[in-house]
């Protein structure tokens, strides 16, 4: 998918009829990670401002192959309490 501009989301939104509070909630995110995203404030880099920015497509979605492994967490053996 081609990524959208701010102001190209924003006509998406418009041309489809959902309101930008709509959007937010579908996607369970605040009214404001949407604003801020829609009117060129944050870039959504992290959190909820990353998930909304590939919802509206300003962002492409990552490659989960680029992922990087799971660390694991070391385990306590022979403690007693």
């Amino acid at each position: 998918m081609k990524t959208r501009t701010p102001l190209q989301a924003r006509a998406w939104l418009k041309a489809h009829g959902i309101q930008q509070k709509e959007f937010a909630k579908s996607i369970g995110v605040p009214k404001h990670v949407v604003v801020d995203l829609l009117q060129g404030r944050t870039k959504g880099d992290r959190g909820d401002a990353h998930t909304a920015a590939i919802a509206l497509g300003l962002k492409p979605a990552p490659d989960p192959a680029d992922a990087p492994p799971v660390a694991r967490t070391a385990r306590r053996v022979g403690r007693t309490g």
